[in-house]
């Protein structure tokens, strides 16, 4: 990137930031489908527990980060990066 700091890389980190976010609700998704294949009762609900506590996150505003994604598109009139 030619910007340089924080505010030239803000467009970078967001991308990062929303391919992060989706990539944990997906492999929480799948683990909680493959929890309750292995699982039942009370041994399912201990098992969900845990991974609750191991998929514990705060999660990522990706509806602001998309938007600000769009803008800084439309600004500069091209991607911001290579697809």
């Amino acid at each position: 990137m030619k910007a340089k700091g924080e505010d030239g890389a803000a467009i970078a980190v967001a991308a990062a930031q929303i391919t992060c976010e989706t990539a944990m609700s997906q492999a929480e998704l799948i683990a909680r489908e493959a929890t309750a294949a292995l699982a039942e009762g009370d041994v399912l609900m201990t098992m969900l527990a845990g991974l609750r506590r191991l998929s514990r996150r705060t999660s990522a505003n990706t509806i602001a980060l998309k938007k600000m994604i769009g803008n800084k598109m439309i600004e500069d009139e091209r991607v911001p990066f290579a697809l």
